[in-house]
Protein backbone atom coordinates (compact mmCIF):
# COMPACT_ATOMS: atom_id res chain seq x y z
CA UNK A 1 0.00 0.00 0.00
CA UNK A 2 1.69 3.28 -0.92
CA UNK A 3 2.24 5.99 1.32
CA UNK A 4 0.31 8.84 1.63
CA UNK A 5 1.73 12.07 0.08
CA UNK A 6 0.44 14.25 3.12
CA UNK A 7 2.33 12.46 5.68
CA UNK A 8 5.27 13.58 4.61
CA UNK A 9 4.67 17.26 4.07
CA UNK A 10 5.72 18.17 7.71
CA UNK A 11 9.11 16.26 7.04
CA UNK A 12 9.05 18.42 4.01
CA UNK A 13 9.64 21.51 5.56
CA UNK A 14 12.33 19.71 7.72
CA UNK A 15 13.91 19.02 4.61
CA UNK A 16 14.34 22.36 3.21
CA UNK A 17 16.25 23.64 6.08
CA UNK A 18 18.70 21.17 6.65
CA UNK A 19 21.93 20.70 4.35
CA UNK A 20 22.44 17.55 2.60
CA UNK A 21 25.58 16.45 5.32
CA UNK A 22 23.28 17.60 8.30
CA UNK A 23 20.60 15.08 6.40
CA UNK A 24 23.52 12.16 5.88
CA UNK A 25 24.61 12.42 9.57
CA UNK A 26 21.21 12.55 10.58
CA UNK A 27 20.91 8.95 9.38
CA UNK A 28 24.16 7.93 10.15
CA UNK A 29 23.41 8.79 13.48
CA UNK A 30 20.44 6.95 13.84
CA UNK A 31 21.62 3.84 12.17
CA UNK A 32 24.88 3.83 14.58
CA UNK A 33 22.43 4.20 17.61
CA UNK A 34 19.91 1.40 16.54
CA UNK A 35 23.54 -0.93 15.79
CA UNK A 36 22.84 -1.10 12.18
CA UNK A 37 26.57 -0.22 11.97
CA UNK A 38 28.78 -2.29 14.58
CA UNK A 39 31.71 -0.70 16.41
CA UNK A 40 34.65 -0.35 14.33
CA UNK A 41 32.84 -0.03 11.16
CA UNK A 42 34.57 1.88 8.89
CA UNK A 43 32.41 4.53 7.03
CA UNK A 44 33.80 5.36 3.63
CA UNK A 45 32.71 7.85 1.43
CA UNK A 46 32.44 7.28 -2.21
CA UNK A 47 33.07 9.97 -4.65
Amino acid sequence: MPADPSDLSADRALLDRTSTAERVADVLRTRISEGFFPPGTRLAEDA
